[in-house]
């Protein structure tokens, strides 16, 4: 970060100085995903001129695609239609994809107007599926082969194309139909006459088009494949997802889980503005204050009970803690079990008991540990007894709630990971204390 801040104080001092070929050199030795962190460093009017004045449009391009949704919606104000035309005509289809769908539908129009007619054709095609599917996000970009071709003919066809799938080519029939690959070792080691054909594999495995796009990083990690083939429903190929399109896939998805179980949007960073920090936090905050007021409640309503034993209070804290402790590591677990498709319909039932058992367990080896001490202090068996059923029933209820929570959420189609945390925490809160003062109520004899 203080390479960027110092890299950002640079282009200041060259701006000033309207040195703009200066600071296109400097930044051309500059790797785009730093170029994009270090526009957080720079003023407003330094941003609009190294995009209007400065950056050539394969730069600009290559910027964008590091960019968040959140971080590119003040760069697109500054570009112009044309401009911005002639960027997305330089960059991967899905990701220019992606940034026309950040405009509004006027303005998405007038782009793709101005967009030359072969490649407007590849981006509406690609922006035909729903967003978040495996046919949005696959690229186009590479060289498919017939069975006919000799591998003299395919090695001139990618140098005259190019292709962003370095390990193996794609082979289809005349209709389009994916009917195998040819790993590139296999094309640099043949006689330059022999057929394609002699050399094909066949696919390992291919990824629907209608596919969350979640299923192709799930598969490439199951398999270790490098890219995985998109087919639609006549297994015509689509396009492929590489590994970095994974890597950025997996990072998002690690990124939601762990935001959403917390109540943050996605977008917030370190450092994000303070305005944003609040916008993002207040509302869980909010809630939280809500929850926490439901659990004040709850203790209230065994006011007399605290009164007469006010050692009860120290217990309190505790048997929550440890229930919202089992919650969120139950919570975690399944989240990542429907994340990667290990939670079927059918297994959560085995799932739920499972989890239950492991409460049980847990909640007796704590319990009878916390029980214990309580002994030692109060000299009291029966408050050892409501110590060990509190914490054991505290602990079956985060293994519960954290099964079921995420399970629910994921079966009416909202993220599971989206204020799970804030649901877990203060159900064991409030029936964490619920069960204690309940139970060393009873048992003493104090209600």
């Amino acid at each position: 970060m203080r390479d960027m801040r110092q890299l950002a104080q640079v282009v200041q001092r060259l701006l000033r100085k309207n040195a703009r070929v200066r600071v296109l050199r400097l930044l051309e030795r500059v790797h785009p995903s730093d170029i994009s962190q270090m526009l957080d460093y720079l003023r407003q009017g330094d941003v609009t001129r190294l995009f209007t004045e400065v950056l050539s449009l394969q730069r600009i391009g290559e910027i964008m695609e590091e960019l968040s949704e959140k971080e590119l919606q003040p760069i697109l104000k500054i570009v112009t239609d044309q401009r911005l035309a002639e960027v997305l005509q330089r960059i991967d289809p899905a990701t220019a994809v992606e940034v026309l769908s950040l405009l509004n539908p006027e303005r998405n129009e007038n782009v793709l107007a101005i967009i030359k007619p072969e490649k407007r054709v590849v981006l509406e095609r690609i922006i035909a599926y729903p967003e978040g599917s495996a046919g949005r996000a696959a690229s186009p970009m590479l060289v498919t082969l017939n069975t006919g071709a000799t591998v003299q003919e395919a090695i001139d066809e990618l140098r005259q194309v190019g292709t962003e799938d370095i390990w193996d080519l794609y082979v289809v029939e005349p209709g389009g139909q994916l009917v195998g690959i040819v790993p590139m070792r296999r094309l640099l080691v043949a006689q330059p006459d022999t057929e394609i054909r002699e050399l094909l594999a066949e696919v390992a495995v291919t990824v629907e088009s209608l596919d969350p796009v979640e299923e192709a990083a799930r598969v490439c990690a199951r398999y270790d494949l490098m890219a995985v083939p998109v087919v639609d429903e006549h297994h015509c190929l689509v396009g492929i997802i590489t590994v970095d399109d994974v890597l950025d896939i997996v990072e998002e998805e690690a990124t939601e889980a762990l935001y959403g179980i917390a109540g943050l949007e996605t977008h917030l960073r370190v450092g994000s503005s303070v305005k944003d920090h609040l916008g993002s936090r207040m509302p869980w905050v909010l809630l939280n204050l809500m929850t926490a007021t439901l659990a004040a409640t709850v203790v209230g309503s065994f006011e007399a009970t605290i009164q007469e034993a006010a050692f009860l209070a120290a217990f309190m804290p505790v048997v929550a803690g440890m229930g919202g402790n089992m919650g969120t590591q139950t919570l975690t677990l399944v989240t990542r079990g429907l994340a990667l498709g290990e939670v079927a319909e059918g297994t959560v039932g085995k799932i739920l008991g499972r989890q239950i058992m492991v409460g049980i367990v847990l909640g007796l080896a704590v319990g009878t540990i916390m029980g214990l001490g309580a002994f030692l202090w109060q000299d009291n068996w029966w408050l050892a007894l409501a110590v060990l059923m509190a914490i054991i029933g505290n602990f079956i209820l985060g293994a519960l709630i954290g099964t079921l929570v995420p399970v629910v959420l994921d079966a009416i189609d909202r993220d599971p990971a989206v204020g799970s945390g804030v649901i877990v925490t203060a159900t064991t809160d409030i029936l964490g204390f619920l069960q204690f003062l309940g139970f060393a109520g009873l048992l003493l004899g104090l209600l």
